[in-house]
């Protein structure tokens, strides 16, 4: 069972969006999966050999110039089970050797677009890459050029997603927004009704 909570936040701060720090006299390793501005997973396994992690999903309402804009967020805690689980798949899946996607790999990288991060923290690795649009939904890539570290970082949101879907959660969190204008990564949304968005 997943546990969440919402919090309401007045900022423009990009730290206010900021989970944990890697600290490795603490950490053993620690995971983050992070769509654009609006998306955060986190697993972390201590030294002590314990587990924890949380997902994030942020949305900015825009009220009038005044006012400014809300940071409205909501974190998940996800079982020590569930994580530990997680953790392993991903190792075994290449989750800490994945390739930076390059455009001498035929890969797309300068138009915009959803970005999604993966990021590596263990004593031995510190590392970040990212992904445009690697969503099949998008359909950025013909299937018969799709360039392999695009289909290893699918691999690795599918099984992510068969254990925490990130994308039916973040589609939970919007349906109990307020009426109001919001935007979250390049996406502007307006609900005229309780927690019926309109794109």
């Amino acid at each position: 069972m997943l546990f969440s909570s919402f919090s309401i936040a007045q900022t423009a701060n990009d730290l206010e969006l900021r989970l944990m720090d890697y600290d490795s006299l603490l950490q053993k390793r620690m995971y983050e999966i992070i769509v654009d501005d609006y998306q955060f997973l986190q697993l972390i396994e201590t030294q002590n050999g314990k587990y924890k992690g949380i997902i994030k999903h942020c949305v900015w309402k825009l009220d009038n110039e005044e006012q400014g804009e809300k940071l409205i967020e909501k974190k998940i805690n996800i079982p020590a089970e569930l994580v530990k689980k997680l953790m392993d798949d991903l190792r075994l899946n290449n989750f800490e050797n994945i390739p930076e996607c390059t455009k001498e790999d035929g890969c797309i990288t300068d138009l915009n677009g959803t970005t999604t991060y993966f990021n590596i923290y263990t004593d031995q690795i510190n590392k970040s890459v990212s992904f445009l649009e690697i969503d099949p939904i998008y359909q950025l890539y013909r299937k018969s050029t799709i360039p392999f570290p695009v289909i290893q970082a699918r691999k690795i949101l599918e099984l992510t997603y068969n254990e925490i879907d990130l994308r039916i959660l973040f589609e939970g969190f919007k349906s109990k927004l307020p009426a109001g204008s919001y935007k979250f990564g390049f996406h502007d949304m307006k609900i005229k009704k309780f927690g019926k968005p309109g794109m």
